[in-house]
This record gives C-alpha cells, sequence and structure tokens, in this order.
C-alpha cells in the first residue's frame, strides 16, 4: 500500500510545461510553434495552389484562359463561363482577327477570346520604328514588319500591347449584327476612301450591239485575297452571255455580282478591319495622294505592290502580317469558332 501510494505522488509532480506521451516528453511551447508552423505550410501550399494566389506562373495563367475558352465557347452565358471568368478575373468575347482579311462572299473568321482583365491594349497609331541595335538603317524605317526593328514603343511592358482583335461581342449572335454605321459614307483615310470606290460590272445595250464593262478594281480592291475569284466570275458571265438575246440572265448574273462586291463594302466588319489599317498606316510626317486626295498616311492601301512603290512596307498584307504576330500572348488565348 505505501509502495502505491509514492507511484501516484510522483505522477502528480509531473511539469505541467510539457506533453507526456508514452515515455516522452515534449514541452508544450515548443509543440504549439511547431503546430502553427505545419498549419502556415499547410494553409501556404493550399494557398499557392489556388485561385486566390496572387502572382500565379505564366503556365497557371495560360491554364486559366484555356479553360475559360473551353467553358464560355458556345456557352457564354453558363453558369461556368461566368464562375470561372470571374474567379479568374478574365473576361471572354467573341471578335474578328486583325491577321485576316476580310474576304469578298466569305464569312470573317470569329474567333473565342479569353483576355485578362489587366491587360490594356495600346494604340495601333504607328510609332517610327528603331534598330534594335539602336541605331537608323536606310530603308528600315519604312518596314514595320521587319525582323530586325522595335515597332511600338511600349510594348513590352507588362501588362499592354497590341491587341489583334476587332468587332468584339459578348455574343456569339451579336457579332456582325447588322448596324447603320458607315465608315464610308464619307471617308478622309485611305483604306476607307478606296474601299468606298466599290466596283461594279455592267452591260449596254445599242442596236449595234450589247458590250460589257468589266469593273473598275481599284489598288485597294486588288488587295483584297480572293479578287481573282471575282474577276473570274465576270470573265464567266461575259463569256457565258455573249449575244444580247440572254440579257435577261446577263442582268441577273451581273445583279447578283454587282451585289456580293458592295455587300462587302458595306459590312460594317469590313470597313472596321479597314479602318484599324488606317491607324496602323498614318504616319505624321508622310503623306500620300490618290484619286487627287491627299491622305497623311503611307500610300500601300493604294499602291499596286511594285518594288518602285510609295507604299512599299504597309500593304494590307503587312499589316496582317505584323498582326499573326501578336495573336500569342501572356495576356489572351484564343480559338477559332467560324471560318470558312
Amino acid at each position: 500500500m505505501a509502495t502505491t501510494k509514492k507511484k501516484k505522488t510522483t505522477r502528480g509532480r509531473r511539469n505541467k510545461k510539457y506533453f507526456y506521451i508514452g515515455g516522452f516528453k515534449i514541452k508544450k511551447t515548443l509543440f504549439f510553434v511547431v503546430i502553427s508552423i505545419v498549419i502556415i505550410l499547410i494553409g501556404g501550399i493550399i494557398w499557392r495552389n489556388s485561385y486566390l494566389w496572387p502572382w500565379p506562373s505564366q503556365d497557371e495563367i495560360d491554364q486559366r484562359l484555356s479553360d475559360v475558352v473551353d467553358a464560355c465557347m458556345y456557352n457564354e452565358y453558363s453558369r461556368a463561363c461566368k464562375s470561372l471568368t470571374g474567379k479568374y478575373n478574365i473576361e471572354f468575347e467573341y471578335c474578328h482577327a486583325l491577321s485576316d482579311i476580310p474576304e469578298i462572299g466569305k464569312q470573317i473568321p470569329v474567333y473565342g477570346v479569353a483576355k485578362l482583365n489587366s491587360f490594356k491594349a495600346t494604340s495601333l497609331d504607328y510609332v517610327a520604328p528603331v534598330m534594335s541595335e539602336g541605331a537608323h538603317a536606310p530603308g528600315l524605317l519604312d518596314s514595320p514588319v521587319s525582323a530586325r526593328i522595335k515597332v511600338r514603343e511600349g510594348q513590352g511592358e507588362q501588362g499592354k500591347g497590341i491587341y489583334p482583335y476587332y468587332g468584339c461581342a459578348d455574343s456569339i449572335d451579336e457579332i456582325d449584327k447588322t448596324t447603320d454605321k458607315s465608315l464610308i459614307t464619307n471617308p478622309n483615310t485611305i483604306a476607307l476612301f478606296g474601299l468606298s470606290k466599290i466596283p461594279q460590272y455592267s452591260e449596254t445595250y445599242k442596236s449595234s450591239g450589247c458590250t460589257f464593262h468589266y469593273a473598275d478594281i481599284n489598288n485597294l480592291w486588288k488587295q483584297i485575297p480572293n479578287i481573282s475569284t471575282i474577276k473570274n466570275e465576270g470573265e464567266t458571265i461575259f463569256k457565258m452571255y455573249r449575244k444580247c438575246s440572254q440579257r435577261a440572265d446577263s442582268e441577273r448574273s451581273i445583279k447578283n455580282l454587282n451585289n456580293k462586291i458592295s455587300g462587302y463594302a458595306k459590312s460594317y466588319s469590313v470597313q472596321l478591319f479597314f479602318k484599324k489599317y488606317d491607324e496602323w498606316n498614318t504616319r505624321s510626317n508622310v503623306s500620300c495622294s490618290w484619286y487627287d486626295k491627299s491622305f497623311p498616311q503611307r500610300c500601300g492601301a493604294g499602291s499596286d505592290g511594285s518594288a518602285n512603290s510609295a507604299g512599299l512596307g504597309s500593304m494590307v498584307k503587312d499589316f496582317a502580317s505584323e498582326m499573326q504576330q501578336h495573336l500569342d500572348s501572356n495576356y489572351f488565348t484564343s480559338r477559332v469558332v467560324v471560318n470558312n
């Protein structure tokens, strides 16, 4: 009995500063420090791997942008789309790309674009390029697509750059929606002015016979990728209906062709593309005369594209080529939705 009492007394005298686990003891202050560190580490790992982490890696940003495109394409009003765009602070919209020159009689490709809300688009206004080596070189100042030069100031700033999309809409049903706006009613920039000169085919009838009149296709229209198809259609009509007795069929075919051409010029999306080109092609110290009108721009839109042309380096295809280089970005991604 005396031995038992002694053991109880010994246990009762244990130091309250320690936790006793079997034959081991841990100081309470050390225990709480360790537990706190473990909780902080676990919490930090969870925070780091959550969307709340304020400094995501580029791979994580790319994945988020891709996830938004997956969730929102054709489902822009869905709960999943709205949840992801809100969670990641990303905007989703349907757009046309400035890298695609619109073609006559064809639908302009549509892209689903996911873009970080922190991205700020810089102006397309032309800035005189500077050689990357720090020196100017003859001829290169007029070649904005040269790989050796920096074309835009501020393009490398974080969160800023060229946004190579236009005509954007929140819904795929809204893009290319008919609008009363017209940029070619009284244009004062070179490409829109050239676009306003809509080529039309016609045929006249006299007692001596019938004469087919080819459309007057200016240098802007000649830069449209499928203009040769339009010319071939005109040639086909002329060959098919040589006889004046086929006047009704001839006039119907000519009207259809002319409607296709004028429909292209009157499309607001097409006009907006060439407006963007004009912004890019504007120069403060250069002017071009075309159709007896002066423009503060390079002559690219009114140029025949020859080596001696005044528009060398600023043709429509050069614009589209440069915009192609901006499609890959750390701040947005896209996927084609509708394509011809």
